[in-house]
């Protein structure tokens, strides 16, 4: 369902080289100087392809990094730890049509709270420096720069609490000798997190990152 084309300039009509009654435009790229472009019989297939690949590339990271950054100080024997946890895992239990409206009234470009963040601390900047900085206004879920990005956080936002669960249990099966040696052995807080957490957290990690995949 896909035809290639090779272009005598990168602005050539698409009718000129292709079908389009058959095929529409996906894309034009440029090899040595060659320009060339693709075309296909479903285009739509293709960008939600796109979109799927770069939604997983967003919201994985944005789902395990936290979460495992999180996790680690939820493991510690700091006072209302117990509290947290339960705090962040809220979000992983609420109902998705909730979640939904939630988000979908933070992101409202009139009234939603985000703009209106980014709205006041414009105007302090302006009234601070003079810069006279304009107002982006963005508009999250209808425009197309920014639509996917913002599924894409509150979908994060939704799965951290989960994966930091997961994370802290992984982290309690950790035996505290071997922490207890990289002390005596000179190793700070990131050198125990790096050389005795991570490496012990590996089968935790791969579940992890599978389910969330």
């Amino acid at each position: 369902s896909m035809t290639f084309a090779q272009l005598s300039s990168p602005t050539q009509l698409a009718a000129e080289v292709i079908d389009t009654k058959v095929y529409d435009e996906l894309l034009r790229f440029s090899v040595f100087g060659n320009s060339f472009l693709v075309g296909t019989q479903d285009k739509l297939f293709w960008l939600s392809l796109r979109n799927t690949l770069l939604f997983c590339l967003v919201t994985v990271p944005l789902s395990i990094i936290p979460a495992l950054l999180v996790a680690n100080i939820l493991n510690s024997k700091l006072p209302g730890m117990k509290v947290f946890r339960a705090i962040y895992f809220i979000p992983s239990v609420a109902a998705v049509v909730g979640v939904s409206l939630i988000w979908q009234w933070m992101y409202n470009a009139a009234v939603g709270w985000i703009n209106y963040s980014i709205t006041s601390g414009v105007g302090v900047v302006n009234q601070l420096t003079g810069l006279g900085i304009v107002d982006p206004q963005v508009r999250w879920l209808s425009s197309a720069d920014t639509a996917l990005l913002s599924i894409a956080v509150m979908v994060a936002w939704q799965t951290i609490g989960f994966n930091t669960v997961l994370f802290v249990a992984g982290m309690q099966t950790i035996p505290k000798v071997l922490y207890e040696a990289a002390t005596v052995d000179g190793a700070g807080t990131w050198a125990q997190f790096r050389n005795v957490t991570l490496p012990l957290l590996a089968p935790t990690m791969v579940f992890v990152i599978t389910t969330t995949l």
